[in-house]
């Protein structure tokens, strides 16, 4: 349960908000998704978004649209995705006892804290006014808070975003077909649940700690373009009915799409170690490092150089100007370092400082990513040498 106590530490946000246009409030007006002066104007929200920096291209989203079922679907995929250790943004509607419960940010799964909203409100209110100036007033309470999370969500620089989305009014009837097109335009997977290679069955009701769930098996067994496969036995979910045992076979499909998403390396090492003994076999480190900072600069990525080509004498690397500066949500470089066998101690040290500062220096770190090229007698020597 949310605190109430933490309210108070909102100051005027909750009072700035009571003061937009509160559709959930009021009601839908008769004339929403139509082109007249009732409907909802997407244009506005994107000059709102262009205002904080576009936060929402800064990662990626899974769109959750529909009637019914949308929060727990969210909650299920949430829940799997922390489970594998991404860092999730959750943002759903509406709330029971507190607006901060429509945010959920991290490796919880909790209401995002009242300081965090403060501070971020804090920051974009500025932002805030001025698109509300020039947009007449026009701007609505859900518009607003929905961009204050797509910008948490970047300044806390989630590997995902999983966003309930609200459609409504007369396109309700034609609404997967819109979904459809939309996904077409931006080249993205449609999930469904509705497939026949998909079969899940409730087995019974139990109890853990006098909390009730139901034990399921699911069964997705899809090919196509995107083949899903898995078999799920005994899963007990704390929400009960068939409705939710659908919702979790959705939230299922939906994370076996994202099984590629992946985690970007902290660090890459790259070495020219002959292949099973073969020079002949092995690529320069030096065309390495051009694969893969074109890869990186491709994707967006930033990355920075902390090591000389083979030969080389090792360079003396400063980490100050690589890790972003504090409270930014800049995620640091990826950094890039060539070096042969076996790496030099202070190409590691480096590297090993800067993912210790990335995560804070202690606390719940979340671990850094290091790819090194060459062969497990590499991998294990750059172990023993962040061991030591």
């Amino acid at each position: 349960m949310a605190g109430r106590g933490e309210e108070a530490q909102l100051g005027g946000f909750l009072e700035y908000m009571d003061r937009l246009r509160n559709y959930e409030r009021s009601g839908v007006p008769r004339g929403a998704g139509t082109d007249s002066d009732d409907g909802f104007d997407l244009g506005r929200m994107r000059r709102l978004l262009r205002r904080l920096g576009d936060p929402h291209t800064h990662y990626p989203s899974v769109h959750i649209a529909g009637t019914k079922g949308k929060g727990s679907t969210a909650a299920f995929l949430s829940n799997i995705m922390r489970e594998q250790g991404y860092r999730v943004g959750c943002y759903s509607s509406p709330h029971l006892l507190t607006i901060r419960e429509r945010i959920s940010v991290g490796q919880h799964g909790g209401p995002v804290s009242a300081a965090s909203l403060r501070d971020l409100f804090d920051l974009a209110k500025e932002s805030i006014d001025e698109s509300i100036e020039s947009e007449n007033g026009s701007l609505t309470h859900f518009e607003v808070f929905t961009a204050l999370s797509f910008l948490l969500f970047s300044r806390e620089n989630v590997d995902v975003a999983i966003v309930e989305v609200v459609i409504g009014g007369p396109f309700s009837t034609d609404i997967e077909q819109i979904i459809r097109d939309r996904a077409f335009l931006t080249q993205s997977p449609v999930i469904s649940a509705c497939d026949t290679g998909i079969r899940s069955i409730t087995r019974g009701i139990g109890r853990d700690y006098a909390k009730p769930y139901q034990s399921c098996d699911i069964f997705v067994k899809i090919s196509g373009d995107m083949p899903l496969y898995v078999e799920l036995h005994d899963v007990k979910l704390q929400l009960l009915g068939d409705h939710q045992r659908q919702n979790a076979v959705t939230a299922c499909c939906t994370a076996l799409c994202l099984r590629e998403l992946g985690r970007r390396p902290d660090v890459v090492l790259l070495t020219e170690t002959g292949i099973a003994g073969g020079t002949a076999r092995s690529m320069p480190a030096s065309s390495l490092r051009d694969i893969w900072t074109g890869a990186a600069l491709g994707q967006g990525i930033e990355c920075a150089g902390i090591g000389a080509n083979p030969g080389d004498e090792a360079p003396t690397v400063n980490i100050d100007h690589l890790a972003p500066a504090a409270g930014t949500g800049k995620p640091a470089p990826m950094l890039i370092g060539c070096g042969a066998a076996p790496f030099s101690r202070d190409l590691i040290k480096a590297a090993s400082r800067l993912l210790r500062r990335a995560d804070g220096g202690g606390g719940a770190a979340r671990g850094g990513l290091i790819c090194v090229t060459g062969s497990m007698h590499m991998v294990a020597a750059v172990l023993q040498q962040l061991e030591q």
